[in-house]
């Protein structure tokens, strides 16, 4: 990309001028001798040298410093001429001042003149009147009196003293000057004057000549070549001609806000307001044309250096406008690989340059866009300080890179630092860098109340900035507040603040209860709180209850004795934990206890209290005796096919008849191992037309699929029509080949059966099942090369050695890992069995 296709884009570039006094204010800057002189709060003056490494990095080396105090004045300007400093001294802003000049070899500044309303130093043109010596011209009333530095020598050494050259009278007030020997302009309240010193009218009157102008507000001039001047004035700037009658050279540059300094550097120009910097030229051409403004708030003073620079400051610190023209358009455009390559020595500082302007001229999501950028990242303490929510009070960096960028609470603009921050932290951070990631996504998460985010985040186990976080919630008690102090430990102090919680939706019941099942293993922790939580919402009571970190018999016993009515929800959930003992005996006293309820529903005496348990009953009081059956019969089917093994289907079969439920009916003799009845109830009175799918649909899930499917097909041969039953068999065979004993189930054909009935069938049978044998050795193939992978990297895995101290904490409950059984993650990280189980619940 080249420059030429874009506007020019400029950044400040901080120059850390390490100024050994305390301060509170720069008074003033400006260049002396190749010295950048800086004017401190105090009239002390330091001289600094700046060194360019390269094109965005810049060494700053401050000299010995000197207090040139006025008594009573504050230095209003200042500005450098060849080795002297001339400072003008004021009273009050609005006062004619002194100006003194001093040199750094002298102890004390030397009074030049009083009544200055404003001064400015002879700028030399090639072709025009060169001087030897420094030559100043200066306001005094209404007039401008030319001074020229003379030195003398003898031998109690050397004398410095300004000499009065010319003395020309324009007899009205006069705001600015600018000199070029022999020419000066003059802005007054009315007017523009010229003056030529070398053409005099009498012995003391030179010729003067003027024009009508509107000099109202912070007037500035400056010799850009000459005869010509740069002209400010009434927010706009222009290049004049004296000799062609003040004609002017150029379009005038408007601005939107009055400028309150100027400087000029090489062939460009720069204009300050006390919020931005604005760098423009006078071509007359659009292509060479420049105006680039820049964001810089509270901005004071500027000045230019080796006539090649602009240096503006604020208050406190000191910055070099650079151009950064296509890093700049790069990143807006997307091209951050490019952008990086533009910019010959890649650091924080122009980085962070370069973001800070993005961000305060409205390309926010691209300056966030840099965080990919990895040499910005020691500046991510001051980017994520630009949103309003996030603190950082315990996170302190040396070195601040962003100065003036606005703060944020733009949430989309928090979802871009969201996923920057989450990008970075899949970088292997430093322990610093991590820990600022992490507190920021911390409370972005909690800022956005997003519980489920701020959970899983905090099951990786963040590392944050606890006085931040604190910081943060204020002691202000919310979920994620009290999400927090369940992080650090603070487990009872963390339910307290939930119990005081005036709403919990969903989403908060489920954290509570995670909390809860985390610090299960406290037991006595577990029934306090289980205890409040049933009241509240008893589903995820019976969740706790029913973790696998809580003992089973305790809970179970627990329950009984305090909660005896839901006591089915604790027993349905505990059938299949790893501790239980006597599972059969606990699943068929499961089982008794639904077929009862649903023995019961349909009498009119039927104690809805028995059925509070039930999720569709606590939802809503009056449900339906159909919704209670559905569920109830639900529950009982899935012990049912969980443990087929444990369940004693015989003393079902002696109620099977009783329960009004068709598909629990199915269920018992599907357990009992009664195929063919449990076929026939799913067949029912549709001798013609029965369900097929469903039937299929049982037969796929019974525990021998061939068997059921054999009986199915023997049920379709007595109860269809010869018509229908060849096309619903072959249909049936053609579905289900995978399963079915093909060559039984051909046996059910009629020996009469007409050939051409089958052949179609036998044909696409016989393509199935040569596909099904192929696919039947590519997929033992695979296996045995996954079986020969598996067992290299568990041989891999087990050679490795795990060491087990009383330093090694679980990152789950944050508790020493001890000689509990212990799982090693893929990672390598290291849990309590329990506490992983827990987080699967």
């Amino acid at each position: 990309m080249k420059n030429s296709q874009h506007t020019k884009q400029f950044c400040l570039l901080p120059l850390r001028v390490q100024i050994p006094i305390a301060y509170n204010k720069i008074q003033s800057i400006t260049e002396c001798k190749k010295d950048l002189v800086i004017a401190l709060d105090g009239m002390r003056i330091y001289p600094c040298q700046i060194e360019a490494v390269n094109n965005s990095e810049y060494n700053v080396t401050c000299g010995t410093g000197k207090k040139a105090t006025i008594e009573h004045h504050e230095i209003y300007k200042m500005i450098g001429i060849d080795d002297q400093l001339l400072l003008l001294y004021r009273k009050n802003p609005d006062d004619p001042g002194v100006l003194f000049a001093m040199t750094q070899t002298e102890k004390l500044p030397i009074q030049v003149c009083k009544g200055v309303v404003n001064f400015a130093a002879n700028v030399e043109f090639s072709g025009t009147d060169s001087t030897s010596s420094p030559t100043i011209a200066v306001i005094v009333d209404t007039s401008i009196i030319i001074l020229r530095l003379s030195v003398t020598e003898s031998l109690e050494g050397v004398t410095r003293k300004w000499v009065e050259l010319h003395k020309v009278q324009i007899r009205t007030q006069c705001l600015s000057v600018a000199i070029a020997l022999p020419s000066i302009l003059v802005q007054c309240p009315s007017q523009n004057v010229t003056v030529n010193l070398s053409q005099k009218i009498n012995e003391n009157d030179y010729m003067i000549l003027s024009n009508s102008a509107n000099n109202s507000e912070n007037p500035y001039n400056y010799p850009n070549s000459p005869n010509v001047f740069f002209v400010y004035t009434n927010k706009q700037a222009s290049l004049m001609n004296t000799s062609k009658n003040f004609a002017l050279v150029n379009t005038p540059v408007k601005f939107q806000t009055p400028q309150i300094e100027h400087a000029k550097a090489d062939n460009l120009y720069a204009s300050i307001s006390h919020n931005n910097v604005t760098v423009y030229n006078f071509e007359s051409t659009r292509q060479k044309r420049i105006v680039s403004s820049l964001s810089f708030p509270e901005c004071n003073h500027i000045c230019s250096y080796q006539s090649k620079y602009f240096i503006v400051s604020n208050e406190k610190q000191i910055f070099l406008v650079t151009e950064c023209t296509e890093a700049y358009h790069n990143i807006i455009e997307g091209n951050l690989d490019q952008a990086v390559a533009s910019i010959k020595n890649l650091n924080t500082d122009i980085l962070a340059a370069i973001f800070e302007q993005l961000w305060q001229a409205e390309f926010k999501q691209h300056a966030l866009s840099m965080l990919k950028i990895k040499e910005l990242h020691p500046a991510l303490i001051d980017i994520v300080n630009l949103f309003k929510m996030i603190k950082t009070d315990g996170l302190k960096s040396d070195t601040k890179y962003l100065n003036f960028a606005s703060q944020t609470d733009d949430q989309k603009l928090a979802k871009i630092l969201t996923d920057s921050l989450i990008a970075i932290r899949g970088t292997n951070p430093s322990e610093y860098t991590r820990k600022i990631v992490d507190t920021a996504l911390f409370e972005i998460y909690a800022y956005q109340e997003d519980i489920p985010k701020l959970s899983a985040f905090i099951d990786e186990v963040p590392l944050l900035s606890n006085e931040s976080i604190r910081a943060f919630f204020n002691e202000v008690e919310s979920p994620t507040y009290a999400m927090y102090l369940a992080f650090i430990g603070n487990n009872t102090e963390a339910m307290e603040v939930f119990k005081k919680l005036q709403n919990m939706d969903q989403v908060i019941l489920d954290e509570i209860t995670q909390q809860m099942i985390r610090n299960s293993s406290d037991w006595k922790f577990c029934k306090a709180n289980t205890t409040w939580l049933i009241q509240i919402s008893p589903l995820h009571a019976c969740r706790v209850l029913t973790s696998e970190s809580v003992k089973s018999g305790k809970a179970l016993k627990f329950c009984k004795k305090h909660f005896e009515k839901f006591y089915p929800t604790v027993l349905h959930g505990i059938l299949d934990h790893k501790d239980v003992m006597n599972r059969s005996d606990l699943v068929n006293n499961y089982a008794k206890c639904i077929c009862q309820l649903l023995l019961g529903l349909n009498d009119e005496n039927f104690n809805r209290d028995s059925v509070a348990f039930c999720k569709c009953v606590i939802a809503n009081p009056n449900a339906s005796i159909q919704e209670i059956e559905e569920e109830l019969g639900n529950d009982f089917i899935d012990v049912l096919r969980r443990f087929p093994k444990d369940t004693d289907a015989n003393n079902l079969l002696f109620l099977v008849n009783q329960i009004p439920s068709t598909r629990v009916q199915v269920e018992i003799y599907r357990a009992a191992g009664n195929v063919e009845k449990a076929l026939s109830l799913i067949w029912g009175d549709k001798n013609e037309d029965p369900d097929i799918a469903v039937l299929e649909q049982f037969c796929r899930e019974s525990s021998d699929p061939s068997a059921a499917f054999m009986v199915l097909i023997k049920l379709m041969k007595e109860k269809l029509p010869a018509d229908k039953e060849m096309s619903v068999l072959m249909n049936l065979l053609a579905q289900n080949m995978s399963v079915i004993d093909v060559s039984s189930a051909l046996a059910n054909i009629n020996e009469n059966q007409k050939l051409e009935d089958v052949a179609s069938f036998l044909e696409s049978s016989y393509r199935k099942l040569v596909t099904m044998r192929k696919d039947a050795e590519l997929d033992a193939a695979f296996a045995s090369s996954n079986e020969f992978e598996s067992e290299y990297q568990r041989i891999r895995l087990e050679s490795q050695s795990i060491q087990l101290t009383t330093q090694t904490i679980c990152p789950k409950c944050k508790q020493p890992i001890g000689y509990q059984y212990v799982l090693r993650a893929p990672n390598g990280t290291l849990y309590h069995w329990k506490c992983l189980q827990a987080n699967q619940t």
